[in-house]
């Protein structure tokens, strides 16, 4: 069934205010380390942050490919935890 104009009209006017919204902005959480500093000490950027340690296969495989990401990631001005 092909579009009418009508219709064609108000998909676009309707992303057109999509795309014409706000970007949402957010406050990353001021995490507290147990050295006493906390995440904004680091960096106004945020952080990554690494968790845990495995034995199993895949995430051996993931913890490999995590120390080639960290050095992009410390170029960028990102402090990874």
């Amino acid at each position: 069934m092909p579009h009418l104009p009508s219709q064609t009209t108000i998909l676009l006017l309707l992303c057109f205010s999509v795309l014409a919204q706000k970007a949402p902005e957010f406050d990353f959480p001021n995490f507290e380390f147990p050295d006493g500093t906390h995440l904004k000490d680091h960096s106004d950027k945020g952080g990554i942050l690494v968790y845990g340690d495995s034995s199993c296969p895949a995430c051996k495989k993931a913890q490999g490919h995590l120390k080639i990401r960290h050095k992009r990631w410390k170029e960028w001005g990102f402090p990874v935890v």
